[in-house]
């Protein structure tokens, strides 16, 4: 597969994946449900947008083997802590309950920003001269631009 159509394919399905995800805010029927999970929704869409961000550089890293650098290593434990310490305060079991698919979707992005770390290196791999240009800002957002 072509290198643009590879692209394309894996920011198509990036931008569905962000939709349904968002479509979920909709689970909260009820009037006592939306109140308590709105707010949570809205942290953890900003939370995953930068989680997001995080696996694409993650997966950058290890694709071109610098994932083990001590620095590289050392930064990567560091924001993988963070992460954990925000998830565990802001009550995500409480809204996976109500709304279960939110496991699948945060999953299917973890893979999606695995996808695109991996593209971004073989791009790069064969477009020496587009080193660090990242292809597009897109790659790294887990939020749609508007055109």
């Amino acid at each position: 597969m072509s290198s643009q159509r590879k692209i394309k394919n894996y920011m198509d399905r990036k931008d569905l994946l962000i939709s349904n995800y968002k479509e979920l805010k909709d689970s909260f029927k009820e009037e006592a449900e939306r109140e308590a999970y709105e707010n949570l929704f809205y942290i953890l869409l900003k939370l995953d947008e930068f989680v997001y961000e995080y696996n694409v550089i993650k997966s950058y890293l290890q694709s071109k083997g610098e994932d083990s650098t001590e620095k590289n290593k050392k930064l990567l434990e560091e924001v993988q802590t963070k992460i954990d310490d925000i998830e565990k305060v802001i009550y995500l079991n409480d809204l996976f309950e109500v709304e279960p698919k939110f496991t699948i979707y945060r999953k299917n992005l973890n893979d999606n920003a695995q996808e695109g770390g991996k593209i971004i290196y073989g791009f790069e791999h064969q477009n020496k001269k587009l080193a660090w240009k990242f292809l597009d800002d897109r790659i790294f957002e887990l939020r749609k631009q508007v055109s």
